[in-house]
């Protein structure tokens, strides 16, 4: 069997991708493919071609990008927009538009979002300016197309699908009222030019980037977006994302679900409260569940035991249907808890490496993984399996305790009481 971890690693420090985000193997698989398809099926021959050839390069980075979204996507984002657009929150000024930059955009759905809900408040045109970005050149080509097939259109955009877009026999066109009112363009978000000729944005959308990116190129995606936003300017980011631009000092928004920070003029000083902190540090010891983190120490045998309620199967594969229940699936899982309860994690690992395979992104395998890492003392991995977990279930109550946990561990108190805030709130909900 080829190896093809040193294209892996080039590919990593090129775009910033996490392979454990897509799958090694599903990553191997598009490498193999690409390089056959060059008839160059020597590994240290591809690696060469790819640092020599952008063309080769680009030809990658389309096929490993995930391409997942839709119009309105998550919808909230695009209702609080609205609403600072209408209690002036947003400034809207006919001699200074508003500036709002899409990072990531794939094929087109977000900005074209945002110029629709825009229309929708009432603003010109002249009002306000969309910038675009993607590293796809293949995701830019299809979003400049605007046109879309049936899976674009999903929970509530219905009703903009009927105002702004005909029906071509060959998909849905969108109206060039929207579509020239987008600007695309293609770019590196790992770039140290990232976009830098550009004049700031009061409004950033990044959402679902981080997630698949190391933590290396995580904290050089912030800067970037931190150099781009205007003072007091809105970033909108994934809910598992939102820590990370806090770190940073920005200060998540009330409204539910828009996932939205704003950009201070200085950083606020996180002041500790030790009575209540130390409550909250009870109240996790207590409420654990999925066995496994003492306070200052990881036992090395994890009782990975299941969780108190299932996750329903449409809290898998994020943005797909859902696939039919399984025997094997179950078994799989079950498989996994029983080689982590013996300490048997490296059998353990390669039997949730062969789930994501075979049966796609799971939040309850991204939670063992992660219960995994921390037995074997291993933090900074358990974090993000944590994190791609809560990415696929945001109300993973479990998820948030270890967060939590983990974060206190480091001296995180900041981003521990955020997690455990978030869990507080689900509990209630639930009571």
């Amino acid at each position: 069997m080829r190896s093809y971890a040193s294209i892996v690693r080039f590919l990593e420090e090129a775009i910033g991708l996490d392979p454990e985000s897509i799958g090694v193997k599903a990553l191997e698989h598009a490498v193999s493919s690409l390089a056959e398809r060059s008839r160059i099926p020597d590994c240290r021959r591809y690696l060469e071609t790819l640092k020599h050839s952008h063309a080769d390069l680009q030809q990658l980075i389309d096929a490993v990008v995930v391409p997942e979204t839709w119009f309105f996507r998550d919808s909230e984002p695009f209702v609080f927009l609205r609403e600072q657009v209408q209690s002036s929150g947003l400034a809207i000024a006919s001699a200074a538009p508003l500036r709002i930059l899409s990072v990531a955009c794939s094929s087109g759905e977000e900005p074209y979002s945002i110029v629709m809900a825009l229309q929708e408040e009432g603003l010109s045109p002249q009002q306000f300016h969309i910038d675009a970005v993607d590293v796809s050149k293949k995701a830019i080509e299809k979003a400049r197309q605007a046109l879309y097939g049936k899976g674009s259109f999903r929970n509530g955009s219905m009703p903009y699908q009927s105002r702004y877009f005909s029906n071509t026999g060959h998909g849905f066109k969108l109206d060039t009222a929207v579509s020239t009112l987008v600007h695309f363009s293609i770019d590196n978000l790992l770039s140290d030019h990232f976009l830098a000729d550009r004049t700031p944005y009061q409004v950033i959308f990044c959402r679902n980037v981080l997630i698949y990116l190391s933590r290396k190129a995580r904290s050089r995606v912030v800067a970037h977006l931190d150099r781009l936003l205007a003072m007091d300017g809105l970033l909108f980011a994934g809910h598992a994302e939102v820590p990370f631009f806090q770190q940073a000092g920005y200060v998540p928004v009330e409204h539910p679900r828009s996932f939205a920070c704003r950009k201070p003029g200085a950083v606020p000083q996180v002041k500790k409260k030790p009575a209540a902190h130390a409550a909250l540090v009870k109240e996790r010891a207590s409420r654990s569940a999925c066995g496994a983190v003492q306070q200052t120490e990881i036992s090395p045998h994890l009782p990975l035991l299941k969780r108190e309620e299932a996750a329903p199967s449409a809290r898998k594969h994020k943005g797909k249907a859902p696939p039919p229940e399984s025997t094997s699936a179950a078994s799989l899982i079950t498989a996994v808890r029983t080689r982590a309860d013996q300490g048997l994690f490296a059998e353990a690992s390669a039997l949730a490496e062969q789930y994501l395979r075979e049966h796609g992104a799971d939040a309850e395998i991204y939670c063992l993984m992660g219960l995994i890492q921390q037995a074997r003392n291993c933090p900074e991995p358990a974090e993000d399996y944590f994190l791609k977990a809560l990415y696929l279930d945001p109300s993973y109550y479990d998820v948030l305790i270890h967060l939590s946990l983990l974060c206190e561990h480091r001296g995180d108190t900041a981003r521990a009481a955020l997690f455990q805030q978030r869990a507080q709130r689900l509990q209630a909900r639930r009571t």
